[in-house]
């Protein structure tokens, strides 16, 4: 998301889907004061560009079943 990690939307998907036993990545901005920059320029640092976001994903899934199969692998 694109405001701090803590206490934003995603901690409440978080806490709404702990119960269930989800496994959810936050994805947003670190608690701590925030480098000063165009838009563009602070996506990329704090990974919250199009290339990172997908880069995280990725990391985050890892190389299970699930994202052998999207990718069309046996």
């Amino acid at each position: 998301e694109e405001n701090v990690v803590v206490g934003g939307f995603g901690q409440a998907v978080v806490d709404a889907l702990a119960p269930l036993g989800a496994k959810v990545h936050k994805i947003g901005l670190p608690a701590e004061f925030l480098q000063h920059g165009s838009q563009a320029k602070l996506r990329e640092v704090y990974r919250l560009d199009a290339k990172s976001i997908a880069e995280r994903v990725r990391e985050a899934l890892g190389d299970g079943e699930w994202t052998k199969a999207a990718r069309g692998e046996e």
